[in-house]
């Protein structure tokens, strides 16, 4: 019988900074093709952010503002 009211928790885990650096080096080549109005972060933070949030185990989108609000990306 499935269990009513469980939801999926998102485990910690620390990532060091270096190694967010590095995967930021990684992604600063991409092309960010989004208009002005919708570049209030930078590209490369919303790409790490949505990356840690799914090896975290969000499920989507509220999951992963949820993560967002607690990671301190390097500038």
């Amino acid at each position: 019988m499935a269990k009513k009211g469980k939801k999926k928790r998102i485990t910690k885990r620390v990532v060091a900074e270096a190694e967010l650096r590095e995967l930021a080096k990684y992604f600063q080549s991409l092309d960010d093709s989004r208009s002005h109005v919708n570049q209030r972060h930078k590209l490369v933070n919303v790409v790490l952010i949505a990356m840690c949030a799914v090896i975290a185990g969000a499920d989507g989108p509220t999951a992963i503002e949820w993560l967002a609000g607690r990671l301190q990306l390097p500038t």
